[in-house]
């Protein structure tokens, strides 16, 4: 070994294995953590002195500070990704890291973890991991982290409404309105249903709620060759029924972006979502409606299953609690889930 060529130790610093790299060319030295994206390549190019080990490595202190001054509840931190300071170690935690390695637009990602936070049921978080696992690689958000879905309609009268029958407040003239029957779903407008009202258990295949779905499902059951995209904040996520193999979801509530002939093909789209805190785009803001007693017990189900035709009333069924026989793979809520374990 030459006097000019690399060298580098494999230590373990506060019960992390780390690599740690000294450059004789310009005397410095490069601390690269196991959990950071490349870690086994870089240690690989260490062992043969290949300096293009270097182009794999991105400074800690950059990425850190890149973070702190995007997120107040997301940093980083030798090579790990922290959500209010507990460690997060997950398919999407990796996808942030590799994202600050390449110098990507992780900030999405980063919203899209906070408002995932917000999800008040530990289980409706598993569903979403669900369904960005069984959809790695073809799902899109917004810039400001809400998920981006689609919907099949029909064309019924010149406006576009669900397939089948159900309730759900929809936006007439600024104000939310209690609508039964096909439910109409009006470009730049919001459509929601009590969270209480939809079904809850992943395991029933074809019950109430908003539905969306990937591109693909949607295409299936949209009539009159109409898709419309929707925007989904990751809060009002319900469940991800598994007869669909994680490609239809359940919401209580989403904003109806436009009509679309296609996919998104990028991770990102490059438009906004509606206003988040439950703000209404419209002058006035957003004022929760008492749904109250006026709220039908036939609810929204249009997610286009062989047994509920688009011609046919689909009789809502009670929302269900989960099963006994099922759990979630990981417990323990939110935090937990963040953390991997």
């Amino acid at each position: 070994m030459s006097a000019s060529d690399i060298q580098f130790s494999i230590v373990g610093i506060d019960g992390a294995e780390a690599v740690v790299i000294f450059d004789p060319s310009n005397g410095e030295t490069k601390t690269v953590f196991q959990s950071q994206p490349n870690y086994d390549e870089i240690v690989r190019l260490a062992r043969q002195r290949d300096r293009s080990l270097f182009n794999l490595i991105s400074p800690e202190k950059a990425i850190a500070e890149k973070f702190e001054d995007l997120s107040e509840r997301v940093s980083v931190a030798n090579g790990r990704l922290y959500f209010d300071r507990d460690e997060v170690d997950n398919s999407l935690s990796q996808h942030v890291l590799r994202l600050l390695n390449e110098d990507g637009d992780f900030k999405p990602w980063v919203l899209f973890m906070e408002k995932l936070s917000e999800n008040p049921q530990p289980e409706s978080v598993q569903g979403v991991y669900e369904f960005l696992r069984a959809n790695e690689g073809g799902f899109t958000l917004t810039p400001n982290g809400d998920l981006v879905a689609y919907k099949g309609v029909q064309n019924k009268d010149g406006e576009f409404h669900s397939l089948n029958q159900g309730s759900a407040y929809v936006d007439k003239d600024g104000t939310m309105t209690l609508v039964s029957g096909t439910i109409p779903y009006r470009i730049g407008t919001v459509v929601e249903m009590p969270r209480s009202e939809v079904a809850f258990d992943p395991n029933e295949a074809c019950s109430t709620g908003l539905h969306v779905a990937t591109w693909r499902f949607a295409q299936a059951y949209g009539t009159s060759g109409v898709i419309l995209e929707v925007h989904v904040h990751p809060r009002d996520i319900v469940s991800v029924p598994r007869d669909a193999s994680g490609e239809k979801v359940r919401v209580c509530r989403l904003f109806v972006k436009g009509v679309t002939e296609k996919k998104h093909d990028k991770p990102v789209t490059e438009s906004f979502s509606y206003a988040d805190e439950r703000n209404r785009p419209h002058a006035g803001g957003y004022v929760t409606p008492d749904y109250g007693d006026d709220w039908l017990d036939e609810d929204e189900d249009e997610c286009g299953c062989d047994h509920a035709p688009a011609d046919e009333p689909h009789e809502a069924e009670s929302p269900k609690a989960v099963p006994s026989d099922w759990k979630p793979n990981k417990s323990g809520g939110f935090f937990n889930w963040l953390r991997g374990k």
